[in-house]
């Protein structure tokens, strides 16, 4: 399990916003509050972080793309593993017709 105490905590919780600790185990937010409320978490063998009020946000997950590459990347034939300058010309054609 990861503790994380004295943080900023950003909940995206709108009846409670903002907190102090999170917990993690297995990848997974288990409690969310302040120290006293992780208090009856088993914490033995946990690794206890101090934020030292650093802003945490939990479950944030960036998902992006680059338009400029993406649009290069479907400009583009996947000609790696052909075999042959037949299969070659079939993935363009298939391509093109895509």
């Amino acid at each position: 399990m990861l503790v994380l105490t004295r943080a900023d905590v950003r909940t995206q919780d709108p009846a409670r916003p903002r907190a102090t600790a999170v917990a993690v185990d297995g990848g997974r937010v288990v409690a969310v509050g302040d120290e006293y409320d992780l208090a009856s978490l088993p914490l033995a063998g946990a690794l206890v972080v101090d934020c030292e009020g650093r802003t945490v946000v939990p479950a944030f997950t960036d998902a992006h793309c680059h338009f400029g590459s993406l649009a290069l990347a479907r400009c583009r034939v996947a000609l790696a593993g052909a075999r042959s300058i037949p299969e070659c010309l079939d993935r363009v054609r298939a391509h093109l017709e895509g």
